[in-house]
């Protein structure tokens, strides 16, 4: 539940505390923790003109864009119609660089980070 003084939303309550709503500068952005640019206009866009075509896209900005914020909100977005699946390809790079550690390993190696 948000409580709002005209247009802004101040205060947001979550897991029973009431916390100031703030501009995130890492990580996932989260609508009732954060300020956040409305993403319902862009996201209509993608799914009309991409998504629902069919079509590949490409989102290309440089760090802290929000670039998984959008991805996340669109992934919400569509999971009532489509099947979402997600991949950190993150993790998977974590665990590609931890088989090749031992050359000589008959099995793989999982890093202690996954």
């Amino acid at each position: 539940m948000l409580r709002s003084r005209g247009k802004f939303p101040l205060l947001g309550f979550l897991g029973g505390v009431h916390r100031m709503r703030y501009f995130n500068t890492e990580g996932l952005c989260r609508p009732e923790m954060h300020y956040m640019v409305r993403l319902d206009n862009m996201l209509a866009q993608i799914r009309q003109q991409y998504v629902d075509r069919g079509s590949y896209f490409v989102i290309n900005k440089g760090r802290q864009y929000g670039k998984t914020t959008l991805l996340r909100a669109l992934a919400e977005n569509l999971k009532d119609t489509y099947i979402v699946i997600m991949l950190d390809f993150q993790k998977m790079m974590v665990y590609c660089w931890s088989l090749s550690k031992d050359p000589h390993s008959q099995r793989p190696q999982r890093s202690p980070s996954l």
